[in-house]
């Protein structure tokens, strides 16, 4: 009898070992896994906080930046009258709410010049948007796409919003939301507001219109048959016009 009670004993003995090898082990796994992964982890919080950092700073540049007063130049340098751009960019909007061409290139050529420090690997959108017009509806006033382009790594600007040019059409929010929706790798995005005035006959009315930069990694795209395309997509092709560097020319479909 006495015999038997021992047996019991070690029994239970040998389940609580088992069970107390099982969790050791299971924490030495955890602990192992996190103490591999953490400079991983380290270094790609890094990387996301100094990117974020960057892209804000990249917006509030671009609000403050001068540039010449001359249409056709875009280095301080070769001006002896400046102004900060967005002012610039005020004024051509007042009389018919509508950037010009000339102002949307100036614009997202500062913007570059800002970016370059990481556009080797990343595009990115800048976009003013107006969330009422004077109809009472949304409307892009500007979108510029810097795409790299898979076969040569050349950066392309797609100018889009609204314009005076007839070849150019007018796209929407959801638009841009689905196009981006195709590449969610690596995002960041940075939010500002800035406001603008609008000539209505005899009287001005301020509006509030958002800004935002919005970066991604640079990948292509794959079309219905699973291909992979020029991430500049018929999308871009179609509704914008492609910027020429060093002139003020914007053509669609060139």
């Amino acid at each position: 009898m006495k015999s038997r009670k021992m047996n019991q004993r070690g029994q239970a003995a040998v389940t609580d070992a088992l069970f107390f090898l099982t969790i050791v082990a299971v924490v030495s796994v955890l602990m192992f896994t996190n103490a591999m992964g953490y400079g991983k982890n380290l270094i790609d919080s890094s990387v996301e906080y100094y990117e974020n950092t960057y892209i804000i700073s990249a917006l509030k540049t671009l609000y403050a930046v001068s540039s010449p007063l001359e249409l056709d130049k875009y280095s301080v340098f070769e001006s002896n009258y400046n102004d900060t751009l967005f002012t610039m960019l005020k004024k051509d909007y007042y009389l018919d709410t509508v950037l010009s061409n000339e102002m949307k290139i100036k614009v997202m050529e500062s913007l570059k010049e800002i970016m370059k420090p990481i556009n080797k690997n990343k595009n990115y959108l800048f976009y003013i948007y107006n969330p009422k017009n004077q109809a009472g509806v949304g409307e892009i006033v500007l979108a510029g796409f810097v795409i790299t382009q898979e076969e040569s790594d050349e950066k392309i600007t797609y100018i889009c919003g609204k314009s005076l040019d007839p070849q150019i059409n007018n796209i929407s929010l959801d638009d841009i939301s689905y196009y981006l929706s195709r590449h969610l790798l690596g995002q960041r995005f940075a939010e500002g507001r800035m406001s603008l005035l609008e000539k209505q006959g005899a009287d001005s009315t301020l509006v509030i219109v958002n800004t935002g930069l919005l970066v991604w990694t640079a990948t292509p795209d794959i079309d219905k048959y699973g291909d992979f395309v020029d991430p500049g997509t018929e999308f871009l092709k179609t509704n914008c016009c492609v910027y020429t560097p060093g002139t003020l020319s914007c053509q669609v479909n060139p």
